[in-house]
């Protein structure tokens, strides 16, 4: 059986769509806010002083923007400049989110396996993911593919 996507189911999987991401980009701020408030505890902030922890609380910002982004995209119903950016802001906080994920991995095996130390190659992981993120999200949006 073929389902036709009419106005109406159209505007309910947008208005799906737009809540369910505005609640993820909500819980991602809720878990910064955590972050926030063990990091301002003195006793607690070494713990925190970790690249792995580091790099997946940027992650972490990268998927709020995302769910922001995907918010924003879901509720577009017209096409503009506002449509292809959020779309364009949606891939490029995607891909460095997932990014940002594999350098947490690479740390691992660097660090364990290897005995390579983490924070001489934390600014490659940033300036790798957020490289590699632009390469693949500009040149779509330049083209004007978004929207």
């Amino acid at each position: 059986m073929t389902m036709i996507m009419t106005s109406k189911l159209t505007s309910q999987s947008n208005l799906l769509w737009g809540v369910t991401s505005a609640v993820g980009a909500g819980l991602c701020f809720l878990v910064l806010l955590a972050i926030v408030a063990v990091w301002w505890h003195p006793i607690s902030r070494p713990s925190l002083d970790r690249v792995s922890f580091r790099v997946v609380t940027l992650a972490l910002v990268a998927n709020m923007i995302f769910g922001i982004a995907s918010a924003v995209g879901g509720m577009m119903t017209h096409d503009g400049f506002l449509c292809g950016f959020s779309v364009f802001v949606l891939q490029l906080t995607l891909q460095i989110s997932s990014f940002l994920l594999l350098c947490v991995a690479l740390n691992l095996q660097f660090v364990v396996v290897h005995g390579f130390n983490g924070r001489n190659l934390e600014k490659f992981y940033i300036i790798f993911s957020l490289g590699m993120s632009a390469v693949l999200a500009i040149p779509p949006y330049a083209a004007n593919q978004y929207g």
